[in-house]
């Protein structure tokens, strides 16, 4: 569980799994669908009040959601946090784990 959380693994900064982590750790940390997650951008992304808004616009219910952002998660965030723009890469592929080599989908991605 999220108890026996650790501390993250130092990131390597180049590669698709860092440029992809953000993504990769709001699905498995706040749930967010991927469709959600792929329109997200980091105006939305409240590390300071502690929660992620999920806009109508974006959301699958089309209604509007707060997601609150668990302590593991911000851990994860604060290591490549931004002002603005996509959460997601832009790259045209769908969020996939699959999308990842299986060393960078699990690099540093201990809980």
């Amino acid at each position: 569980g999220l108890g026996g959380f650790r501390s993250p693994v130092p990131p390597s900064r180049s590669g698709i799994g860092y440029s992809l982590r953000p993504a990769l750790a709001i699905g498995a940390f706040a749930g967010l669908r991927p469709a959600e997650i792929t329109r997200l951008d980091w105006r939305e992304v409240h590390l300071d009040r502690g929660f992620i808004e999920v806009t109508a616009a974006k959301s699958k219910t089309a209604s509007r959601r707060l997601v609150t952002i668990l302590p593991s998660l911000k851990a994860w965030l604060e290591l490549s946090a931004q002002q603005n723009g996509p959460v997601y890469p832009v790259n045209g592929r769908k969020l996939s784990l699959r999308t990842l080599p299986v060393s960078e989908g699990a690099k540093g991605l201990a809980v």
